[in-house]
């Protein structure tokens, strides 16, 4: 489904900032924004498709600790 680079960070991952802070708790709806910042096809490709792999290099999803960015890709 994706291939990233290096150090990609929970940023990354699952979005933050003041529009996603009243869908943070909402799991199934903040994963509607998954990797939107590496790829803005990602959660609808992987809806269509029914979900697949993701590949990360070194340092994937360090950063702030945001528990969600571990469950965001699966839903």
């Amino acid at each position: 489904m994706l291939k990233l680079g290096d150090n990609i960070t929970t940023d990354h991952i699952c979005p933050a900032g003041a529009l996603y802070i009243p869908v943070r708790s909402n799991i199934p709806e903040i994963s509607k924004h998954a990797f939107k910042v590496v790829d803005e096809t990602f959660a609808q490709r992987s809806r269509q498709t029914g979900g697949g792999i993701i590949v990360g290099g070194a340092n994937y999803a360090q950063g702030s600790s945001r528990e969600q960015a571990a469950m965001v890709p699966a839903i």
